[in-house]
């Protein structure tokens, strides 16, 4: 028996296709008037869109063992089953309100008809959380666990060396450093006694850490103004790397280096 029942609502399928895979080894209920929400959206051409087909597609491939009538197994301990109504629709009609209405009465039910089970009813509307706690639901908004800038793989870190791989990174044009690099990994050479310093990336193909191109003139007139800055134009303008992902919290600069990125290259 499922540890808790969440039902779930339109839109946290709609912003995540995956959500289903969301709730551990616990009971995932859609309510049948998601299915036809979620139908009106198949043949925008938004994200939306999208979505809504990535759901179609991936119920229809749990449909195939012997219906979503029933619940059945998701891989990871838990259940889905699309849920009918029992009782019959208290207003014809399809307007948003009345189908989040609908959702709601079919989160009772769940409720009522598996009183030793926990019923979540879970939804990123605020409106309908609280529409659900006056009705005596236990309503959750959906989100997802989330990994913080912090625990993501930097790109790059400071390494101390001496004086001579300072200098030797440009008169060689490259060094090698005794640690276990990514590649493309960023490393700030750095003597802490005569304070030299110098940026360099992990060629891996070469073996060895290669300078960073120094950008005087800029780019489109945009000119680096940290050493994060100088790493994401080298990325940018490298022809061999034709796959570049920046992260950073907002005003740090990354849409525009690489709008200025993209104009140099066009020019080329």
């Amino acid at each position: 028996m499922a540890v808790k029942n969440y039902v779930l609502d339109t839109n946290v399928l709609l912003h995540d296709p995956r959500a289903l895979y969301s709730f551990a080894d616990n009971s995932v209920v859609i309510p049948i008037y998601v299915i036809e929400e979620i139908d009106s959206f198949k043949k925008d051409q938004s994200e939306l869109g999208r979505n809504a087909r990535e759901v179609a597609r991936r119920l229809d491939e749990h449909r195939a063992h012997g219906g979503l009538a029933r619940p059945q197994p998701l891989g990871n301990g838990g259940t889905v089953r699309v849920a009918l109504s029992k009782n019959p629709p208290k207003n014809p009609s399809y307007d948003s309100r009345t189908m989040d209405q609908r959702i709601l009465e079919l989160a009772l039910e769940t409720r009522d008809d598996t009183p030793g089970t926990p019923t979540i009813l879970v939804t990123k509307d605020v409106n309908m959380r609280i529409r659900g706690d006056e009705l005596g639901l236990d309503t959750v908004d959906y989100e997802p666990e989330r990994i913080s800038l912090e625990e993501l793989y930097p790109g790059n870190r400071e390494v101390a060396v001496d004086s001579a791989t300072v200098d030797s990174l440009y008169s060689d044009g490259g060094v090698h450093v005794d640690l276990d690099l990514h590649a493309n990994e960023y490393v700030l050479l750095k003597n802490e006694a005569t304070g030299k310093s110098a940026l360099g990336r992990y060629d891996k193909n070469a073996g060895r850490v290669v300078p960073v191109k120094k950008l005087r003139d800029g780019v489109w007139g945009i000119r680096p103004r940290n050493k994060e800055q100088h790493y994401a134009l080298d990325l940018l303008l490298n022809d061999d790397i034709k796959l570049v992902t920046l992260t950073g919290t907002a005003g740090t600069g990354k849409t525009l280096l690489a709008l200025a990125a993209a104009l140099e290259c066009r020019q080329r």
